[in-house]
């Protein structure tokens, strides 16, 4: 008895071991290929098609269905647009709730959906960057939607010059008190929330006149520096100060920004100084919004990807791109002779994709619809984003 008993405890032991074995040998990624974070934007536009007006059990069915998408293709980070119009998807002192997924904006919900949000995302391995829009307050000029509860009503009301209502109503990035108002904003989220990072995107200097006044104000006490000089000054204190508050609250949340593709862009009308920042020390990644095909007759895939990546000359920034779902199966009408690419191709981004893998950079994706509502689809989509999803073999 006692030998059967010994046989059948060394045929375990060793079934175990084989068990584990395999497991590890399964979990290796073979040596050829990139570990990559593979994200995907998640915008209010997403709020407003799968979440706004929902009960919160409709919407927690949603956000699990949404996470159990990305997890099945094997995404592992979502950009989350956390604040789009001087809102908040979260419970916040500082900025009312979203509209975008309440009805109304300040309007109360039972239950804080930044952190299901993160939640189901950490149980299933994927990351969770805030993206914050942090000058924009509405796309249009209608200021009849800001609740009393939206930081900008007083300023509107006072008619400060730290709101401007023009082709859209913006916060006006020379002012201080605007300043502080966004980093106290990124501080309540890294304090409160366990996100593994946050973004900035393109909208920095909404227009050539939000500043003129505090510029005029800038020269009479002595101030040397050129309009443009003074406008980059803003925006990299933004930046700087934005990541010295993340840093001194969590050292482990990433800040980046995605910038628009156009490097010229960013320079002459966004006032985006990228050259400094990313030799700086306050960036942690930079994601490019290369929206762009390879045969894009003004700004080509692979020139732009190399002109960017030629950029960071701080080698501990890390390089995302953003690349262009949305785009598939339709005419690209700023490309010049490169137009009818994303309609007569069906493997583009899988082709993009592997170009970033030779300069070891990751990539997000815009939007979550593009890759999963079948009303957003163009006769190729499914065949694009199977193309796309054949590499995603680890």
């Amino acid at each position: 008895m006692k030998k059967v008993f010994l046989i059948a405890v060394i045929v375990l032991v060793t079934a175990i071991f084989i068990f584990n074995k395999k497991e590890e040998k399964d979990s290796i990624i073979p040596e050829n290929k990139i570990v990559e974070d593979r994200g995907v934007f998640i915008s209010y536009l997403e709020f407003n098609s799968n979440l706004r007006g929902k009960s919160e059990t409709e919407q927690k069915i949603k956000i699990i269905e949404m996470i159990n998408n990305l997890k099945e293709k094997k995404f592992n980070l979502i950009l989350l647009q956390v604040r789009p119009f001087s809102d908040a998807i979260y419970n916040s002192k500082i900025f009312p709730l979203s509209a975008t997924i309440s009805g109304k904006e300040g309007k109360e919900m039972g239950y804080d959906l930044l952190s299901y949000f993160i939640d189901v995302a950490h149980r299933n391995k994927i990351k969770i960057h805030a993206w914050i829009n942090p000058y924009r307050i509405r796309s249009d000029t209608n200021a009849s939607s800001i609740s009393k509860l939206n930081p900008a009503y007083k300023w509107i009301k006072d008619g400060s010059n730290n709101v401007q209502i023009k082709s859209g109503i913006y916060y006006n990035p020379a002012s201080t008190e605007v300043l502080n108002l966004i980093i106290k904003g990124v501080s309540e989220l890294v304090n409160n929330y366990d996100i593994d990072g946050l973004l900035y995107d393109d909208y920095f200097y909404p227009n050539k006149t939000i500043d003129l006044e505090n510029y005029k104000i800038y020269q009479k006490e002595g101030g040397k520096l050129t309009l443009k000089e003074y406008r980059y000054q803003n925006i990299n204190n933004l930046i700087k100060e934005t990541y010295l508050a993340i840093k001194k609250i969590n050292k482990d949340v990433l800040f980046g920004i995605s910038p628009a593709g156009n490097i010229e862009n960013n320079k002459n009308n966004l006032y985006l100084n990228i050259d400094y920042l990313l030799e700086s020390s306050y960036l942690d990644y930079v994601m490019p919004q290369i929206y762009f095909g390879f045969n894009n007759s003004n700004k080509p895939y692979i020139k732009t990807v190399n002109e960017w990546k030629e950029l960071i000359k701080n080698p501990n920034i890390k390089f995302y791109v953003a690349l262009a779902p949305y785009k598939i199966g339709k005419t690209d009408k700023y490309a010049g002779s490169g137009k009818d690419e994303w309609i007569n191709s069906t493997d583009i981004l899988k082709r993009q994709i592997e170009y970033l893998r030779t300069t070891n950079a990751s990539f997000s994706l815009f939007r979550y619809d593009y890759l999963f509502n079948e009303s957003k689809y163009q006769k190729n989509t499914l065949i694009e984003l199977n193309n796309m999803y054949s590499i995603f073999n680890y």
